[in-house]
């Protein structure tokens, strides 16, 4: 009896095996059921199920909300839906997350997972994004790896209207400010940076200034001229006396009468 007991079990799973293979090869299952998992057939009171899983978050993304479906099939005598259970991640309290996904039989279960930085419309919060680190997070219109306020990006990662500064303003060519001039990228970078500076003999002046969202460059004449009569021949002459000095101005002795654009 105990061999024979054997047989029939054998022949049963036999038979269901070889349902199923029969049902799946005249089936395409993936585009019956739109899953992601199929889970084995069993059988119920001589009629075969089984259950089907899909879910657009891919599995157990905690920072995406997502929704996992389970589908029950009744395989014979005919392919028919039982059944249909929808389940969306939900938040479950300001930091506690239930995330469902699919299991390898076909069917879900949600799990509850604690967010680090919050949860919010079934997902959980991204880490806050760090301004001054170099990187251009979400939140961020730009981010230059630091929290200077003029150069383009201010200490909040927000892009300055400017596209161009000057620290001195505008030709500031007399007087003893030093002007720096730079060109800002849309993400706060700087791209060009100059000086105003002196030629090596100290009679040209390099000044730069903002030109719109470029930088414009100028030369101005930078000397001093001295009118006298030459003690030895009693001629009448003239000395340049340079006036750029190692600040990148034109001396206060300059007069701005003086001064010609190059």
């Amino acid at each position: 009896m105990r061999d024979l007991g054997s047989v029939i079990v054998i022949v049963i799973l036999i038979s269901i095996i070889a349902s199923f293979t029969n049902w799946s090869s005249n089936n395409n299952l993936t585009g019956i059921t739109g899953g992601d998992i199929i889970g084995a057939p069993y059988r119920d009171r001589g009629i075969t199920y089984h259950y089907t899983c899909s879910e657009d978050d891919k599995g157990e993304v905690y920072t995406h909300s997502g929704t996992t479906t389970v589908t029950k099939w009744q395989d014979t005598p005919t392919l028919k839906v039982v059944r249909t259970v929808t389940k969306n991640d939900n938040c479950e309290s300001s930091t506690k997350l239930r995330e469902w996904h699919c299991l390898r039989d076909g069917t879900s279960r949600g799990d509850a997972y604690t967010c680090p930085y919050g949860c919010e419309e079934g997902a959980c919060k991204p880490k806050p994004p760090v301004c001054g680190d170099g990187t251009k997070h979400w939140s961020e219109e730009c981010d230059d790896g630091n929290l200077n306020d003029k150069d383009g990006c201010t200490s909040t990662c927000k892009s300055a209207s400017d596209r161009c500064t000057d620290s001195d303003s505008s030709e500031t060519y007399q007087g003893m400010v030093r002007g720096t001039t730079k060109e800002i990228a849309d993400d706060g970078k700087v791209i060009i940076e100059k000086k105003d500076s002196c030629s090596n003999d100290g009679t040209v002046l390099t000044e730069y200034t903002c030109d719109g969202d470029t930088i414009k460059e100028t030369e101005y004449n930078c000397y001093y001229t001295i009118f006298g009569t030459d003690p030895m021949s009693g001629a009448y002459t003239s000395t340049i006396d340079p006036q750029c000095t190692t600040l990148g101005v034109c001396s206060k002795r300059q007069y701005l009468s003086e001064l010609e654009e190059r």
